[in-house]
């Protein structure tokens, strides 16, 4: 999920809404947010997805140093 903190908001409710108990809801939609960060960190340093992302992320930084928003380190915080 793009925004964990709405996806817990809206699935705890939903849990206790069913009938489970909040000991069991909460960390079970910590975790579920938690577990795709793992394969996102190994497939980051993926040499392959590098070269496959290349072009997109050129492309990003060619259309965001127009804008003029300083230097490049605070253009890549701004994508």
């Amino acid at each position: 999920s793009a925004m964990p903190v709405i996806e817990l908001r809206g699935a705890v409710p939903v849990g206790l809404w069913m009938g489970l108990p909040i000991t069991k809801v909460l960390p079970a939609c910590v975790i579920g947010n938690m577990i795709p960060i793992i394969p996102l960190l190994f497939l980051l340093k993926n040499d392959t997805l590098k070269k496959a992302m290349k072009p997109i992320l050129d492309r990003a930084e060619k259309k965001s140093s127009s804008l003029g928003v300083g230097s490049l380190e605070k253009q890549w915080a701004s994508l």
